[in-house]
């Protein structure tokens, strides 16, 4: 699975940690846009931007065949 995040060239600072079921598996590097994980049917995959603290930017299943999210959290940076 691969995540996208347009995170905005203003804010380069904040980062993206991906949950699945409950438990933090990637922080995506700053110098990155894009982060990959290995997920299965069911799992829950939740998405936060670190900066000062942690907010969630999205929150959803994993289903088999839909292998890319794209977020745009620019406004949140």
């Amino acid at each position: 699975m691969k995540i996208i995040v347009n995170r905005g060239f203003e804010n380069m600072l904040a980062r993206v940690v991906v949950f699945k079921n409950a438990r933090p598996i990637v922080v995506c590097p700053i110098q990155k846009d894009f982060c990959e994980m290995d997920a299965k049917e069911g799992d829950h995959i939740e998405i936060k931007l670190k900066a000062l603290g942690m907010i969630s930017l999205a929150s959803f299943t994993y289903q088999e065949g839909k292998d890319t999210i794209y977020i745009h959290p620019t406004l949140l940076c």
